[in-house]
């Protein structure tokens, strides 16, 4: 992907994810997470194809009006994708969706206290 906008649309909501200003929500097909904004709704996903060098993972960013059609999509072939931030928007997006930062201090909370009660 090499569309300048798009890219910068990318690290525009990677930011904002990573700083929790965003809040991405899970869709029913299982590597999707979606985002709705005011003018348009987002969706990033992954998915995986077989290759002759083995599996490989793929993904898309969508933007669709507020009818759900999509008005632009941009694919990103592989781990190697021209611009690797759209692996590390589908990850903030899917943590994001799932709530995995806080488990993973809840969980931090959780094994701390029990260590100062022994």
């Amino acid at each position: 992907m090499d569309d300048p906008k798009i890219i910068q649309l990318v690290k525009s909501l990677l930011g904002a994810t990573r700083e929790g200003r965003l809040r991405w929500s899970p869709n029913r097909t299982a590597d999707r997470f979606t985002l709705s904004l005011e003018h348009a709704n987002i969706a990033v996903e992954r998915e995986f194809c077989d290759t002759d060098e083995g599996t490989r993972a793929d993904h898309w960013l969508f933007l669709q009006d507020d009818q759900g059609k999509v008005i632009k999509s941009a694919f990103f072939l592989g781990e190697d994708a021209p611009e690797p931030l759209i692996v590390e928007l589908y990850d903030a997006a899917r943590d994001s969706a799932t709530g995995v930062p806080e488990i993973i201090d809840k969980l931090i909370h959780e094994i701390e206290v029990s260590r100062s009660a022994v």
